[in-house]
């Protein structure tokens, strides 16, 4: 080819070349506002490629390394679905060792969880009314709770023990409201006084109520734990506003979850007479007297992605460990399955 051709061809292919380069640093402008706008510097890293060509068209930290975090979420409920399916659901079983007679059940009541991420106080609402509805009027055994399914590690290896701070979750089998103590005040008639404050927990931890309802300003609340089982809340409420609401952490899941379920079974009338022992249910000489299901795995997983849900995750997690290799689920056979 002649030098004139040459020429000529750099002249004819020059305005698309100029034209890529335009693009090119249009974008580099339009990702850097971006990056800019959220504060988005040494936390980001980015890397855009021409699929084709394996040209890099925008660089910002490409080779630095990040901690995942919530990107895990995405290998969870791959995981999930891969082991489980999407129509999977947890039980939450109930079971007797005696005899219902005349409105008394005259033996323990077995609780054994599946460590079911989901179950909240509608659900909660629902077995009792089921359990009530069976004719138990009194319960004079025990109440045994079973958590067995998964190990007694109730913080992974990347937590810290801070009983108070609600983004930590704490796992167990047997859980329940995402393991969160929730504390609701209303205002009262009178300006002033103690605000009405409803427990959740129903008297699972000693809560001392400091919270004042007020005629203005803004409404907040809260809370100090003052020793293991007891709690300070303080706060505003102001007449005529709607309840306002706080919660912590409950550091033993399975005693949280039968205070619940006794709290409840009470306002239906049902008496309790027993202890909560914590033990694994004999494998034989048990009657099913009712099992809660789950919603299907597919919408707790909804849950779990669209919500960035740390609790759901971790669950899962150990969920995936337990079913995979046959034992107690814990943080390490769940890490296994996903990494399988």
């Amino acid at each position: 080819m002649s030098s004139r051709s040459r020429w000529a061809l750099l002249i004819l292919f020059l305005p698309s070349l100029l034209f890529a380069s335009d693009l090119r640093n249009d974008l580099d402008k339009r990702l850097d506002q971006v990056r800019r706008r959220f504060r988005l510097n040494r936390a980001i890293g980015v890397l855009v490629q021409n699929m084709e060509s394996g040209e890099t068209i925008y660089s910002h930290n490409a080779d630095k390394k990040f901690i995942p975090a919530s990107g895990m979420k995405l290998v969870t409920i791959a995981a999930s679905l891969h082991y489980l399916g999407p129509n999977y659901r947890f039980d939450t079983q109930f079971l007797v060792d005696g005899p219902l007679e005349s409105g008394v059940l005259k033996s323990n009541l077995y609780v054994k969880g599946s460590g079911d991420p989901s179950l909240t106080e509608g659900d909660l609402d629902s077995i009792t009314a089921a359990l009530a509805g069976a004719g138990i009027r009194e319960i004079t055994g025990n109440l045994i709770l079973d958590d067995s399914f998964f190990d007694d590690q109730l913080r992974g290896p990347g937590s810290y023990d801070n009983i108070l701070k609600k983004g930590l979750p704490i796992q167990s089998a047997l859980s329940y409201n995402f393991n969160i103590v929730e504390l609701r005040a209303e205002p009262s008639a009178k300006i002033g006084a103690r605000a009405n404050l409803r427990d959740g927990g129903y008297g699972y931890f000693e809560v001392l109520n400091r919270v004042k309802t007020s005629s203005r300003g803004r409404p907040w609340m809260s809370i100090k734990k003052l020793r293991r089982d007891r709690v300070v809340v303080y706060g505003r409420v102001v007449a005529g506003d709607e309840e306002t609401s706080s919660g912590f952490v409950a550091p033993d899941p399975p005693q949280y979850f039968a205070s619940a379920l006794l709290g409840k079974l009470k306002e239906r009338g049902v008496l309790f007479y027993g202890d909560v022992v914590r033990r694994v249910a004999p494998k034989t000489g048990l009657e099913v007297l009712y099992v809660h299901r789950s919603a299907r795995l597919i919408q707790i997983l909804e849950l779990l992605g669209k919500n960035s849900n740390n609790f759901v995750a971790e669950q899962m997690l150990k969920a995936l460990g337990a079913h995979r290799w046959g034992e107690s689920g814990s943080f390490d056979n769940g890490a296994r399955a996903l990494s399988e």
